[in-house]
């Protein structure tokens, strides 16, 4: 089991000071600026309209751009997997179910996203539902294959992981690169001895594969055994041991973070952000890190935990909850989140709709897909909606509590 895809979902008493910034009574930072308001008449003029000279052809109006084209959404059923199969459906952001299929129990942790599909393995087979609803394999892969496969970005490509142990509890870890008409290459190979870490691994490990980007396969090396029991954020505060390796070269670049501030979330430039944590496990600052130097860093209240942070451009939208909620047996803390955008440059940051809202993406007209988890009846239901980020507006996407695996 790969716990990474337990949750990766995401309160008030949130402070982010830094760069001239205060917080105001909510908690959430703001700056504050001097305003000066000139007393007098208004300096705007509005003119009248004059009349074009007879027979002089009116100008041609200029056709209003095309609204942007719903983007594909992959979801799974993962809450759900107490029989053989499972569900994995492709949504489009405007709420149409555009392909649906049940898949095989063992293909839990493998669920992927490529251009307008989803991606799995089921008995050593790569096998893609594509939005059309047709189901097609892809590859056979090694049995010892280990979580998620992603996809180059044009799609004619895909990476996984395996993992393999010998008597001594030594585990083997290898990256694979295979494409359509290509053998499977071998990307990287280490193991991983629990008797003798490496400085840059957890003791025993794995790889975990995040996505396949413009910079190269991004990747953790993923604590192997146990689980978040239901602390904050889960396994994405195990992203300690984080990469991107170039899968023509093979060589792979760390990215600087560390047990106390593991990767949330990264930009397209390939900044990420982190929330270090602090020695009573609760979230004292938001850094960001570009070429594995801490280019900012925003100080917040240690009450909380952060996590899910998804960057667009200079914005980012993150979630943060009570650093006392969760844990085993305590009630779920996902209705307790809260949403946050900040400019990553200045600090400024202000919460973003009603509680319980944690960010997915950014969808390419500046809206958030989001997940808004509730409680009703005594138990927590999740809908995958979408956030105008000037309002905080909701437009509800899929009403069944579903994973989001990402955009396709």
């Amino acid at each position: 089991m790969n716990p990474r895809r337990l949750t990766l979902l995401v309160a008030t008493g949130l402070v982010v000071t830094g760069c001239g910034a205060t917080a105001n009574a909510l908690g959430t930072p703001t700056h504050v600026t001097s305003t000066h308001v000139a007393s007098g008449p208004d300096t705007l003029t509005l003119a009248h309209p004059t009349a074009a000279p007879a027979g002089t052809p009116a100008p041609a109006a200029t056709p209003a751009s095309p609204p942007p084209k719903p983007q594909v959404v992959v979801v799974a059923d993962q809450g759900n997997v107490s029989g053989a199969t499972f569900e994995v459906a492709l949504l489009s952001s405007a709420g149409e179910v555009l392909a649906s299929t049940q898949v095989p129990k063992d293909a839990q942790w493998t669920i992927g996203t490529g251009p307008n599909a989803a991606y799995w393995v089921t008995g050593g087979k790569l096998q893609r539902l594509d939005e059309h609803g047709a189901v097609a394999t892809l590859a056979t892969v090694p049995r010892t294959e280990a979580g998620r496969v992603v996809l180059s970005p044009d799609g004619s490509q895909w990476a996984y992981a395996t993992t393999s142990h010998d008597a001594r509890s030594v585990i083997t870890n290898r990256l694979y690169r295979g494409g359509i008409g290509q053998p499977a290459r071998l990307i990287a190979e280490r193991t991983a001895d629990p008797n003798h870490p490496n400085a840059d691994t957890p003791g025993p490990w794995q790889y975990y594969l995040l996505s396949w980007t413009a910079q190269g396969l991004l990747i953790e090396r993923q604590p192997v055994g146990g689980c978040g029991c239901g602390t904050p954020f889960d396994m994405q505060m195990s992203a300690a041991y984080s990469a991107f390796i170039d899968p023509a070269t093979r060589n792979a670049t760390p990215l600087g973070t560390s047990a106390s501030c593991p990767m949330s979330g990264i930009g397209a430039d390939g900044t990420l952000a982190c929330f270090h944590v602090s020695s009573t496990g609760a979230s004292d600052s938001l850094r960001l890190i570009n070429g594995a130097q801490t280019t900012h860093r925003y100080q917040l209240s240690g009450k909380t935990a952060g996590g899910d942070a998804t960057f667009n451009g200079s914005t980012l939208a993150y979630a943060t909850v009570p650093s006392t909620a969760g844990g085993c047996g305590a009630p779920d803390w996902r209705p307790q989140a809260t949403l946050h955008l900040m400019d990553a440059q200045t600090g400024d940051a202000r919460s973003l709709g009603r509680a319980g809202l944690a960010p997915v993406a950014w969808l390419s007209d500046g809206s958030i897909l989001a997940t808004l988890s509730v409680v009703r009846t005594g138990s927590t239901t999740s809908s995958v909606v979408v956030v105008d980020p000037a309002t905080g507006g909701l437009r509800t996407v899929f009403d069944r509590s579903f994973e989001v695996v990402g955009l396709a």
